[in-house]
């Protein structure tokens, strides 16, 4: 259950899913307040182990081949899955 307090310190802000960029170290939500103050939350979360639909279009097959997964670094679809709901509830206002 939500508590006023929560929607309160969260009023106005706004957030947003970066795109990957380099070597994974998680995905990066950017957080925009009301007065343009940013700040930002990173998620890694391997769960499922599966790499994510925007993770695969970044990777070569030829090199990494569809599961052939010799790497930790790497967005997984639960991983993707979480940030899309942190996003939605903070743009939604929780």
């Amino acid at each position: 259950m939500e508590s006023a307090a929560t929607t309160d310190v969260l009023r106005g802000w706004k957030a947003e899913l970066e795109p990957l960029q380099g070597k994974y170290y998680g995905s990066r939500i950017t957080l925009t307040g009301p007065d343009g103050a940013t700040d930002g939350i990173e998620v890694w979360v391997m769960g499922d182990h599966e790499p994510s639909e925007r993770e695969l279009a970044d990777w070569d097959e030829a090199e990494y081949g569809p599961y052939e997964i010799s790497d930790s670094h790497y967005e997984t679809r639960m991983g993707y899955a979480i940030c899309n709901l942190i996003v939605e509830a903070i743009n939604r206002g929780i």
